[in-house]
């Protein structure tokens, strides 16, 4: 994690995300002192984000929490549909290291049963 400064003479924050890939942010600042105040404040923002959670993990999140806005029925599906992908994907499986491709070939598979 680093600070570099672009032609328009704002400096940036080039760090690796959760996902494991490269991102820039601006800091909006033109001096140096400013855009560093700015990066030791991102790093504590991101020491206190939790790492990812696993797919057994987000999805009894969500259904404790869609309780109190879906009925008894609509939560009866969701249960069936999350069964479904836990059986396609392996539940302790990480979240960002669920891939886009795996989540369509789910989707294929649940289209064609």
């Amino acid at each position: 994690m680093y600070l570099f400064k672009r032609s328009n003479k704002v400096y940036y924050i080039r760090y690796i995300n959760n996902a494991g890939k490269v991102a820039i942010l601006s800091t909006g600042k033109k001096s140096k002192a400013e855009a560093g105040m700015f990066l030791n404040e991102f790093k504590q923002k991101q020491k206190e984000l939790p790492s990812s959670i696993t797919l057994k993990a987000l999805i009894f999140q969500f259904l404790k929490r869609s309780e109190y806005t879906h009925t008894a029925k609509t939560q009866r599906v969701l249960k069936g549909t999350f069964k479904f992908l836990q059986g396609f994907i392996n539940p302790e499986t990480l979240i960002n290291q669920i891939t886009s491709n795996e989540l369509r070939q789910y989707l294929e598979s649940r289209l064609r049963n």
